[in-house]
């Protein structure tokens, strides 16, 4: 669930640092030079993590595409065996 992961605390911190964020941002607009600047950078991070996202996808789209038409060619370990591991060692002293 969601929910429960978000305490009273966590929101009204989050909404603090928006507030302080959308105060910096009206001062930029009052052309506030280290408020625009503060406003670039970070529209400029947060550009950056969403084009990091969008080739993330769009690199996995692809990877699994052709990974459907590579055909049955899948990677086998090579300590794998033919048989399944022993689910049950007999013990070398038995309670009898």
């Amino acid at each position: 669930m969601l929910a429960p992961q978000f305490t009273t605390r966590r929101m009204l911190l989050l909404i603090a640092l928006c507030s302080v964020f959308f105060l910096v941002l009206s001062m930029a607009v009052g052309e506030q030079v280290w408020a625009v600047a503060l406003s670039i950078g970070v529209g400029a991070t947060a550009l950056t993590f969403l084009a990091f996202a969008v080739f993330f996808q769009i690199s996995f789209v692809l990877a699994k595409l052709v990974g459907l038409f590579a055909g049955g060619k899948k990677t086998v370990s090579p300590f794998a065996k033919d048989t399944a591991p022993p689910t049950h060692v007999p013990s070398s002293n038995p309670i009898e």
